[in-house]
């Protein structure tokens, strides 16, 4: 999953800039303010530190809802389920953080609900598919500008999509 700039409108986050030089072949991003492209963008703004926060703690409920749905619908078997998905999760991402610190790996709880489906017995698959489903819809309607202030909005339909097939 590609990670995700905060472009926030204001002169302390200006969105990374990709060049292209010869042989058009993009360049490493090259940020305006002189600060490498790995570096962490601080918010002198507390408005824009509060939308960051309510970002993040959208993702950590989305998670804590689905563990609750699974929970429901497995019962016992639960924990192991996530486990063993939050291990496919890392083998894939070796980044993968479900601190939700870091509005650049928020994103990747949504690879984690798409694991856990797929772990869970076969004949509750389908529930665990739909409850995902269900969430991550809620998530989209309620907080539409948010998602789209963090670009987080193309990530959730893509999910989506894929869990619809």
């Amino acid at each position: 999953m590609t990670a995700i700039s905060l472009n926030m409108n204001d002169a302390s986050s200006e969105r990374p800039v990709r060049r292209r030089s010869k042989g058009n072949k993009a360049s490493p991003a090259a940020r305006q303010d002189g600060r490498s492209p790995g570096e962490q963008d601080t918010f002198q703004d507390p408005e824009a530190e509060a939308r960051l926060r309510e970002y993040l703690g959208l993702f950590e409920q989305l998670f804590m809802s689905f563990r609750e749905q699974v929970s429901e619908c497995v019962g016992d078997g639960a924990e192991g389920i996530l486990l063993r998905a939050e291990e496919r999760v890392r083998s894939r991402l070796p980044d993968f953080d479900l601190s939700f610190s870091d509005p650049s790996t928020a994103l990747q709880v949504l690879d984690l609900l798409e694991a856990a489906s797929k772990e869970a017995p076969f004949l509750r698959r389908s529930r665990l598919r739909e409850a995902a489903l269900s969430l991550v819809a809620d998530l989209y309607t309620r907080h539409y500008e948010l998602l789209e202030r963090f670009l987080g909005v193309e990530a959730l339909e893509q999910f989506y999509y894929r869990m619809k097939k």
